[in-house]
């Protein structure tokens, strides 16, 4: 396994490498903590991932991930060498790490927090922990260490909650990485009544072909500590893993257990399950092989929450259950086909899938074929993690000519992963506060986009050659940057959101055959682009200080950072205005108006927006009554018109003189305050 081990490490390390031409204003500590996130939630252990790099004194937390049911807390601290060799991480060094974070924890619990009052970015964690403490009962501390370590056991001390540790080092991430299913005996869980099975193709043919089918019956009690023990794990990797609590679906599932658990079985429509073997003994389970659930996953979650949150017990509670057994090799092809066409309480979306979509499959094939301009090297779309070095090696292995020529038509700085392309895509459909969010969790919201295509939309070469502009855009975008900004914060944001910007306006109007066949931006792209990332840098900088929030980071990624953003306009310079296609759009009043406000003019906007519709219209009732004697018409009309922009989320932004007589109105109707 050393060999492996060394394998992964080279990937790991190049993994962090590629994203160095990215993440410009990051460490390759904070990359490596990035990368390991997205391969646990890429396997289904967590959903998604809050990065805070938060560090004070000897405590030092990267980030965190608070389960939806708000039971558990999952803290991620990082332990990164760099090292090109395999190296240890000892015990030692990790209760070291460890006991900070526990006592900074208890601290928070006991509101003794003023020594990290001033942790910036961290401002917003700390205030979901005050706001969740209360009610966890689990926290699990996690170590990323790039090192092997020894697993030993650990629990930290608070009568609250439950404190256990969990150490991701190379030889488990290797392993998580490379496998997905599980092998699970019954006879070592801590359940003891046995599973009742059916053989439900034994009585009318033989086993021919790739597959059989079993029936069982299995208690509710097994599945929910199933799901405790392994959580997501359990459900099969290209399938989502969870549907919110608040579902209609779960809602019923909840309401049966609560109030019939004894008609569960009778209500619910069970669950599907592949494995590459089922052993049985007298009739019973004995054994399952690379286990995954395929369908039914909001069942067992909606079990898990019952018993281990909501504490309804599951002694009378049991779940139809389909096991379809599939010999190894067909497994890649059988298990997303059973997971599009179970009928579920909820259908599969083929959104839902992810790597073996039709959608990654096809920008794969094309990335393999297509004829790049001017005999450019050609892009390396990686549909699958570490795909690249696969395929690398295998040349390898076929000899010196076969890797060069490999390395000559795909060279390593020319791989795309799929989730940055997706990242890339979507920013460029108006979510720049979702592609903020990061790769990982861009990947969901961009699928749904492609799913709302239809069924039968599948892309062609057009949409290859005008993604991959998008993606060289970004590239460019992303080298002016580290010129531009130098050693300014939020470098990644700015340029997803002048990237934003450029699409918005003028997508009709950018000439994407031009950057395919030359692979690069014009001079002209480059001298607008350096302009408009310092603009908007400054512009976002400012605007996250009136909004009154923790970090710079944490404003980007909500959507009223790009409603402010998207009602400026910028200056074009007459060079980049001559390479525009088509009639450009005009500036509107708004748009006007916003690129000459002076400071105070958008702080005043900014305060009438931090109004809610409620006390607007508290405003606009308290004049009703006296508008005629004081002739105030006019200004009725405009608090009734804001209480309408506040309704709807302040999508629209009001003028310097709708914010003035906002004030203006709440003086007269005595209300200031």
């Amino acid at each position: 396994m050393e060999r492996d081990i060394k394998q992964f490490k080279r990937w790991l390390m190049n993994e962090i490498e590629y994203a160095s031409y990215y993440s410009l204003d990051k460490t390759d500590h904070e990359r490596f903590t990035e990368r390991v996130a997205n391969i646990l939630v890429e396997n289904g252990q967590f959903d998604s991932f809050s990065d805070i790099f938060f560090e004070e004194g000897k405590v030092q937390i990267d980030g965190y991930k608070i389960e939806e049911d708000s039971s558990k807390l999952h803290l991620f601290t990082s332990f990164y060498k760099g090292n090109k060799d395999i190296s240890y991480l000892s015990k030692e060094e990790i209760i070291k790490r460890l006991e900070p974070i526990s006592d900074f924890i208890h601290g928070i619990e006991h509101k003794k927090v003023k020594d990290y009052e001033s942790a910036g970015g961290a401002q917003d964690f700390i205030s979901n922990l005050q706001l969740f403490l209360p009610k966890l009962k689990r926290i699990n501390l996690h170590i990323f260490t790039d090192s092997k370590s020894k697993k030993f056991s650990w629990k930290g001390s608070s009568d609250s909650y439950e404190l256990t540790l969990e150490v991701w080092d190379l030889e488990g991430l290797n392993a998580l990485d490379h496998s997905s299913s599980l092998n699970i005996k019954i006879s070592d869980l801590n359940y003891h009544e046995k599973i009742q099975c059916l053989d439900a193709t034994s009585n009318y043919r033989k086993k021919k072909g790739n597959y059989k089918t079993y029936l069982a019956i299995f208690p509710g009690a097994l599945l929910a500590e199933l799901y405790e023990k392994y959580s997501t794990r359990l459900l099969e990797k290209n399938v989502r893993s969870f549907l919110s609590v608040r579902n209609a679906v779960n809602k019923g599932i909840r309401e049966t257990l609560h109030d019939e658990p004894e008609k569960f079985l009778a209500f619910n429509n069970g669950i599907s399950l592949t494995a590459t073997k089922v052993k049985l003994q007298d009739n019973h389970i004995h054994e399952l092989s690379d286990m995954q659930i395929v369908n039914g996953g909001q069942t067992v979650a909606s079990l898990h929450r019952a018993l281990y949150v909501d504490e309804i017990p599951l002694d009378n509670v049991y779940v139809m259950a389909k096991i379809n057994s599939i010999d190894t090799d067909q497994v890649g092809e059988m298990v997303p086909l059973i997971s599009k066409y179970s009928n579920t309480q909820s259908a599969v979306k083929n959104t839902d899938l992810t790597s073996n979509h039709i959608f990654h499959k096809t920008i794969e094939d094309i990335s393999r074929s297509i004829t790049m301009p001017n005999s450019h090297p050609s892009w390396f779309y990686e549909r699958s993690t570490g795909e690249y070095e696969v395929m690398k090696e295998r040349a390898k292995r076929s000899g010196p000519d076969k890797l060069e020529s490999f390395e000559s038509k795909f060279p390593k700085g020319l791989k795309i992963q799929k989730t940055d392309l997706a990242k890339v895509l979507l920013l460029t459909q108006g979510k720049p506060h979702i592609s903020a969010k990061g790769p990982a969790n861009s990947f969901t919201p961009f699928m749904n986009f492609i799913g709302e295509k239809g069924e039968n939309w599948i892309p062609d070469e057009n949409f290859y050659k005008d993604a991959i502009s998008k993606w060289i855009i970004y590239r460019e975008l992303t080298s002016l940057a580290k010129d531009v900004l130098q050693k300014e914060q939020f470098k990644v944001d700015t340029v997803i959101y002048t990237m934003a910007y450029f699409f918005n306006l003028y997508k009709h109007n950018l000439d994407l055959d031009f950057i395919w066949n030359n692979q690069t931006t014009s001079k002209a792209f480059n001298s607008q682009a350096s302009e408009w990332l310092l603009k908007i840098h400054e512009s976002i900088k400012y605007e996250a200080e009136n909004y009154n929030v923790a970090s710079i980071k944490e404003f980007c990624k909500k959507e009223d950072c790009w409603f402010f953003i998207k009602d400026h306009f910028l200056d074009l310079n007459e060079d980049f205005k001559s390479e525009l296609k088509g009639r450009l759009p005009v500036p509107s009043k708004a748009q006007k108006a916003i690129s000459t406000q002076s400071k105070e003019d958008t702080a005043l906007i900014n305060k009438a927006m931090s109004m809610d519709t409620e006390e607007i219209l508290k405003i606009h009732n308290a004049l009703l009554p006296i508008k005629e004697s004081l002739d105030l018409p006019v200004i009725v009309d405009i608090i009734w018109t804001l209480a309408g922009y506040a309704n709807n989320g302040w999508e629209k932004r009001p003028s310097v003189k709708q914010a003035i007589k906002l004030f203006e109105a709440r003086e007269l109707a005595g209300l200031d305050y």
